[in-house]
């Protein structure tokens, strides 16, 4: 009979000998999954931080992206004024050019001799700001050694026109040139 107990003694130690080996290995199995779920997370985390990354990065690039087309609206809305401006003055000088007056408003000329390096014209009344001169000397000097001769020209006010006549010395002689001008005034 004792007999008969250790053997359902040992049969039911070696049972349980058996669910706890059969236990330890899930255990061994699941502490290897653990590692690897550990594994996986930690994995996660990188791809988790690179995202953040790429993200912050993307956007400092979106913002870089609204400055840009922020600037791109600027210069948009410029060149549409200037468009229009140009379209403006396109319409003007197509007026001008077809109403049979041109551009030129009126152009004044004359020639000024002088014993003196410099005199004044009086001219009509010009809008300085919209007039041109021209001026052109006599060429070379008179003397007999072919000096030559420069002058120039320049509106002092809108009815005063001052001419230099340059010299050529020659032998203590001075030379004063003829100065030819024209002034023209534009629309």
């Amino acid at each position: 009979m004792i007999s008969d107990w250790n053997t359902i003694i040992l049969s039911k130690v070696k049972s349980i000998l058996s669910k706890i080996v059969e236990q330890s290995e899930k255990i061994q199995v699941i502490s290897s999954g653990t590692e690897n779920i550990s594994t996986k997370i930690d994995t996660l985390d990188e791809n988790v931080n690179s995202i953040k990354t790429i993200s912050n990065s993307i956007s400092s690039n979106v913002s870089s992206i609204n400055t840009i087309n922020s600037n791109v609206s600027s210069v948009k809305s410029t060149v549409s004024s200037m468009s229009s401006t140009l379209s403006t003055v396109n319409t003007n000088v197509k007026n001008l050019m077809s109403s049979g007056s041109g551009v030129v408003k009126s152009v004044q000329r004359g020639v000024a001799s002088s014993t003196s390096s410099s005199s004044s014209v009086t001219i009509s009344s010009v809008n300085i700001s919209k007039s041109i001169v021209i001026t052109s000397g006599d060429g070379i000097g008179t003397d007999q050694n072919g000096y030559s001769t420069v002058s120039y020209a320049f509106l002092q006010s809108s009815t005063k026109l001052i001419l230099s006549h340059a010299a050529s010395r020659s032998d203590n002689r001075i030379f004063y040139t003829n100065v030819v001008w024209q002034v023209i005034e534009f629309y």
